[in-house]
């Protein structure tokens, strides 16, 4: 499904390079891409694609400020500081490494050294930690608020539903559960436990 409202950002440049130790020169071009990842991909797994299609659409429309929206912006105001620690561990590579015509490149400067891709890891895995902490404390706001928000219910959405109860990231899966599966099985990792 196509999404309409692809390039409603809920964060802005300015708050991920207030609350991040990115530097202010840092091209719009490659942190506006880091942020959209961080929305579309790892915040549409928590809030699922119902909420966060939801809340950029309040976005769009200039209708957050709504009161009866209220609950809409403060989903917004929590998801704040993941999607910044998120976009910024996601930026590491993209400044590092550049896709041009040669193929792959690595850009040096004879006054800065570039870090090497291990340490690049390491340096993600940093804001990654960072990042899974502000997802557990957005899981358990909208978990203690649930009854509040229809994009929540099961009844509401049919695509890719909202990860409540699994704040951690990492490379490898080691079996079990990493989240809470459907009764159905559909749509919710495609099984049911």
């Amino acid at each position: 499904m196509l999404d309409v409202y692809n390039d409603v950002l809920l964060t802005s440049e300015e708050f991920v390079k207030s609350y991040s130790n990115i530097s202010n020169n840092v091209n719009g071009k490659y942190l506006r891409v880091a942020i959209r990842e961080a929305q579309e991909i790892e915040l549409r797994e928590i809030l699922g694609s119902c909420l966060l299609n939801k809340l950029k659409a309040l976005v769009e429309a200039e209708e957050l400020e709504l009161p009866e929206n209220g609950i809409y912006m403060e989903i917004i105001d929590q998801c704040q500081y993941f999607l910044a620690y998120t976009a910024v561990k996601n930026l590491c590579l993209t400044t590092s490494y550049k896709i041009d015509n040669i193929g792959v490149s690595q850009t040096y400067d004879e006054n800065i050294q570039s870090m090497s891709l291990e340490d690049t890891y390491n340096i993600m895995e940093q804001y990654a930690r960072k990042a899974d902490y502000f997802c557990h404390l957005l899981q358990e706001f909208l978990i203690s608020r649930k009854e509040f928000i229809p994009e929540l219910s099961d009844s509401q959405c049919s695509c890719i539903q909202a990860n409540l109860y699994h704040a951690a990231t990492g490379g490898i899966w080691m079996g079990g559960r990493r989240g809470k599966y459907s009764e159905h099985g559909c749509c919710k990792g495609g099984r049911s436990e």
